[in-house]
């Protein structure tokens, strides 16, 4: 399988979890449909048509759990005032009329940075590739919200081969559903692993699969039987 493999990075990253309310925490990596709305972007695709038109893609991702912190922001939505019904040619308009006003608590990651690997159907790979390599996308890459601008490091091409069932090391975030993970080496190796449950696939009607992820805080390979893994530059991965 050919793959393109790119760091992405930024100052700060925000992923809204699906069951956020007033407060609006983050999920502490990006979901696989985030990425999938990222790598639109590259190519130019319209807003919420990546997370179909791009299946079936095989992503990966890897990188440390971001620290992270909480800031204070005001939503609002702001609306022209009532025009006068004389209007003169000096007058300017207003939008003095603020509804809706509130201030919401939201959780930003702090400087994140991860490490990816992407294999799209034939229709998209080559020129993903390309844009990525010389820098040439259609939209700003962002890490969440467009207030959050990332960046992208080309870091090169590279196959990823299948492995056989068997205990394999794995560098990249884990579904749980891919195999069991062993505990007794987890334990052995004092490995600090996180559960989080994101949304992986979405429908046209919007509506959102979920799975349940697992990942090391400090990045370090899980040890885990399955026959899902993927060998690729020395490393052992499974895609999201």
């Amino acid at each position: 399988m050919d793959v393109v493999h790119f760091r992405l990075s930024g100052k700060f990253g925000h992923f809204l979890k699906a069951e956020a309310n007033r407060d609006m925490p983050s999920y502490p990596i990006p979901p696989r449909t985030s990425l999938l709305g990222l790598i639109g972007a590259i190519l130019g695709l319209s807003k919420d048509t990546p997370q179909i038109e791009l299946e079936p893609a095989f992503i990966a991702i890897k990188g440390k759990s971001p620290d992270r912190f909480w800031i204070q922001n005001k939503f609002h939505q702001s609306l022209p005032s009532q025009l006068n019904y004389k209007i003169t040619k000096s007058q300017k308009g207003s939008n003095s009329e603020m509804k809706n006003q509130k201030i919401l608590t939201q959780e930003w990651l702090f400087n994140p940075e991860f490490e990816i690997w992407v294999s799209l159907t034939s229709k998209y790979h080559s020129e993903f590739a390309e844009r990525i390599k010389n820098r040439k996308w259609h939209f700003q890459p962002c890490l969440g919200i467009s207030e959050h601008i990332a960046d992208i490091e080309w870091l090169g091409n590279s196959t990823a081969k299948p492995l056989n069932e068997d205990i394999h090391f794995i560098h990249s975030v884990l579904p749980k559903e891919c195999g069991k993970v062993k505990m007794d080496i987890v334990f052995e190796k004092q490995l600090a692993i996180h559960s989080v449950r994101m949304p992986a696939v979405v429908s046209k009607n919007r509506v959102f699969k979920h799975k349940e992820y697992y990942f090391e805080r400090e990045c370090k390979p899980i040890p885990v039987f399955t026959k899902k893994a993927f060998s690729i530059e020395n490393q052992k991965i499974v895609f999201l």
